[in-house]
């Protein structure tokens, strides 16, 4: 009969500074690289595909007041299966400071959805500095589960892939 499948539109919709916390003055400056994946669920959590929605290194970073949010809208088309986990996560992002402070490094988010859980919906990565008071901030998706079905993906669909 063969495996389940969901055929999905991720969207990062946006980036959301939610509190700049003990951080000098009234913004952050965010900078990194989001990702979404497909990871199998067998115990391995083998990565399938990577797919970065979103990178800004530290001479381009991004500045966010407290409150406010930057429209990404970065979309990607993507067919899960039943034994596959969707990803969202980031690495390696930090919050820019001036000299002579270091920057600030946010903890790698991740955001593990498995097969059964993934329907359309918002979901949100949570990015802290290193604590409730410090800095935070959301990367922001919807994910839209376009189709599903049973055995094999049909052929219009692998065609917007």
């Amino acid at each position: 009969m063969g495996l389940a499948w969901k055929f999905l539109n991720i969207t990062l919709e946006r980036i959301t500074n939610v509190r700049t916390g003990d951080d000098p003055g009234p913004d952050l400056e965010i900078y990194g690289d989001l990702y979404i994946s497909r990871m199998m669920n067998d115990g391995t959590r083998k990565i399938i595909e990577t797919f970065r929605m979103w990178h800004r290194n530290s001479t381009d970073r991004i500045v966010l007041n407290e409150g406010d949010s930057l429209y990404v809208n970065n979309q990607k088309k993507i067919v899960t299966f039943s034994n596959q986990f969707i990803v969202l996560h980031g690495t390696s992002m930090y919050e820019h400071d001036t000299w002579p402070n270091p920057d600030d490094t946010f903890t790698d988010a991740t955001e593990y959805l498995s097969f059964e859980s993934i329907h359309t919906d918002d979901y949100h990565v949570s990015f802290m500095e290193d604590s409730t008071t410090k800095e935070l901030f959301w990367a922001m998706y919807k994910i839209e589960v376009l189709d599903s079905g049973i055995g094999r993906v049909p052929s219009d669909i692998d065609n917007q892939l």
